[in-house]
């Protein structure tokens, strides 16, 4: 889509209400007229969209630049974006490409603007130049603007015939035939989508939308662009806990409930749980999570009774334009605007004195009402011996999951277990049954943690459900006592080094219910038969050999996998 929006920072809302009634998601808008400078261009966040531009300086107006959806894989080209002079209004972007067919061959999309007072000869030239070395790399080529060129078939200006040449010359073909811009006196196609891939285009055409006094326009590909995969986890909507709770009441336990091995009980029970979750929880489509961040409270029915009855005097107008019409739909348009600014300032003055106790929620709410940009630190360039790594994370991973292997080789291997103790202990060691109060009583003293794991099951999500899964809980808990195994599925951790100040391992949600309620009995053990602990590798080390005897034969492990911290006497 392209869209001049004539003031980015007035209408981002717009922008984002008309993003958000198409049940699909635009992986690119390019944006003509921006008029942001070094202050504004922090006040434009859309979700879901990552926003790269070139802003006009020395004067107002202008700027152009690119919302990109946030998963598809581009970088910006700052050999085109040097191209020209300081007022040439141009930048361009290359977006992975992921046909079969032409695996290698990635599409470069330029974006452009020439204001009407810029002569049309000079724009031409420059514009060719950035056109003849993108024609060098054998790429797809999406040229997108507002060139205000009248390509119309009325018109017969030299600048039009000057214009197609050149797209010619380039094996680019224009797909918007339909006015983008009217007056009432004239109607003029000076908005444009260039591509030398005619092949691939589906659909193409302008939206009748008052978003300023051009019309945005649009172009769908048979062109699938390459895209990262999200480790984020799913979006949530966790205040639907009476669904997930009575999703879980009602559910059928008896497969977890009848099998025997630890392992397999465990997963199942897990698998469950997370199916529980995600079917009253997740919220599944991309407009309905985009509907959701963005809800608007202050937009009253009569609010929405004036916005529909403006839309429909645009499109009077648009179809057969008069002075009347023009000030009849700026009439209704005014008055909708200033109905709309009262009834949000009004809310958010209302939200703001109810929450002026609390500091945090008030900043939120700032931070809500300017719509500041997050800043993403994705475009950040790391350099190893001079030279731009590609996929930084995977640099940094792969050094911290060497760090343990290299470390250990420093240490002298000893497999003579023996050579740790001292004296022999008589005693035998054994769990307590785990009741369903301890459980639940252990699971509320828990923080309720937002975070997850691997299992994408937070912890408050645990903990608000507890009633609902103790039964169980206590079957599985008691289960790993009396075979003195630990989960297997409970040793998978998430590790986060990348965009992080420190790294983070993040175990699964129920592996902090199973050491919490393992724990004490362990302690309690220890102590008494006075024990010693190695906490550089999280193991027991005791002082007879029988309990290592039991341990190992029923392969209870006691290593770090389970991260179990004890205390030191």
């Amino acid at each position: 889509m392209h869209a001049n929006i004539r003031s980015l920072v007035n209408k981002t809302e717009d922008l984002t209400d008309l993003l958000n009634s198409f049940s699909f998601k635009f992986n690119l808008v390019g944006i003509t007229e921006s008029w942001l400078n070094e202050v504004s261009k922090n006040l434009i966040n859309i979700c879901g969209y990552d926003y790269v531009g070139r802003n006009r300086t020395g004067r107002h107006g202008g700027g152009v630049g690119f919302y990109v959806d946030c998963n598809c894989v581009y970088k910006v080209k700052d050999d085109l974006n040097n191209l020209g002079n300081v007022d040439f209004e141009t930048f361009s972007i290359e977006v992975c490409n992921k046909n079969s067919r032409n695996k290698n061959k990635n599409m470069v999309i330029i974006v452009s603007y020439r204001p009407p007072s810029q002569d049309p000869k000079i724009y031409l030239n420059q514009l060719e130049k950035i056109l003849h070395a993108v024609n060098n790399e054998n790429k797809y080529i999406c040229l997108m603007g507002d060139f205000n060129i009248d390509i119309s078939n009325l018109n017969r200006d030299v600048n039009k015939t000057n214009l197609i040449h050149l797209m010619t010359c380039y094996n680019l073909a224009p797909l918007i035939t339909t006015p983008t811009r009217s007056c009432i006196n004239k109607r003029s196609v000076i908005d444009n989508i260039f591509v030398n891939f005619s092949q691939f285009v589906k659909l193409s055409g302008s939206l009748t939308c008052d978003l300023s006094d051009h019309l945005p326009i649009l172009a769908s590909f048979n062109i699938k662009m390459k895209r990262n995969i999200s480790c984020s986890q799913p979006e949530m909507k966790f205040s639907y806990s009476k669904n997930l709770n009575c999703c879980l009441l009602n559910y059928d336990w008896n497969e977890v409930l009848d099998c025997n091995d630890v392992d397999a009980a465990f997963e199942k029970f897990t698998g469950s749980f997370q199916s529980c979750l995600f079917n009253s929880c997740l919220i599944s489509s991309e407009k309905k999570k985009r509907m959701l961040s963005k809800q608007k409270p202050w937009i009253t029915k009569d609010i929405k009774k004036l916005i529909k009855n403006k839309n429909k005097l645009f499109k009077v107008y648009l179809k057969n334009p008069s002075q009347f019409r023009y000030e009849k739909f700026r009439e209704v348009c005014k008055l909708c605007n200033t109905m709309k600014n009262k009834s949000k300032r009004q809310y958010y003055n209302e939200l703001v004195e109810r929450h002026k106790t609390d500091i945090k929620k008030t900043w939120c709410i700032i931070n809500e009402v300017i719509n500041k940009r997050v800043n993403r630190l994705k475009n950040i360039k790391i350099t190893m011996n001079d030279e731009i790594v590609e996929n930084p994370e995977n640099q940094l991973n792969q050094n911290f999951i060497d760090t343990a292997i290299n470390l250990s080789k420093s240490f002298q291997h000893n497999n003579n277990w023996k050579s740790y103790l001292r004296n022999k202990i008589s005693n035998s060691f054994f769990c307590l049954y785990a009741s369903k109060n301890e459980i639940i009583s252990t699971t509320q003293s828990l923080t309720p943690k937002s975070s997850s794991s691997w299992d994408n099951i937070p912890a408050k999500v645990v903990i608000s459900t507890i009633h609902s899964t103790v039964m169980v809980l206590e079957y599985l808990i008691n289960l790993s006592f009396a075979a003195g195994k630990f989960p297997k599925i409970s040793k998978y951790y998430t590790a986060i080094f990348v965009f992080k100040q420190l790294s983070i391992k993040l175990p699964p949600t129920f592996d902090e219910y199973f050491k919490a309620v393992n724990n004490p009995r362990r302690v309690n053990y220890l102590m008494s038969n006075k024990s010693r602990t190695n906490l550089l590798h999280s193991h027991v080390v005791c002082r007879g050999p029988r309990i290592w005897n039991d341990i190992l034969q029923n392969d209870f492990s006691f290593n770090g996998t389970s991260l179990t911290m004890f205390k030191k006497n």
